[in-house]
């Protein structure tokens, strides 16, 4: 079975004052590629600690910067000296994909 994942984001709360995003909740989809019908997906809320200085000016966040941020905390927050926090999320889609498990609704 060959199937892609993606990360996204979801939703993001943020300060006004400054941009500073502090709680972010992403996605890892899986589609199997032969049937876009069987879907699997996990969502995960993050915490970001405030840095010293913003890295980067809110309207200039891209997706990809936060999944970033996103990963290196979850990976910090290691369950499994064998193996990342992502890479458990990933093998969980994995297993599911495989069990021939689907989620989501039969609306859009």
């Amino acid at each position: 079975m060959a199937y892609t994942t993606t990360w996204h984001v979801l939703n993001m709360q943020r300060e006004t004052s400054d941009g500073y995003v502090f709680d972010v909740v992403l996605q890892l989809a899986a589609v199997d590629n032969d049937n876009v019908d069987k879907k699997w997906a996990v969502n995960q809320s993050v915490h970001l600690e405030r840095p010293e200085t913003l890295e980067v000016a809110y309207s200039d966040l891209t997706e990809a910067k936060v999944i970033e941020w996103c990963k290196e905390v979850l990976d910090a927050s290691q369950m499994n000296p064998d193996q990342t926090y992502t890479q458990f999320l990933e093998e969980e889609v994995k297993r599911n994909m495989e069990d021939d498990l689907s989620n989501g609704l039969p609306w859009t």
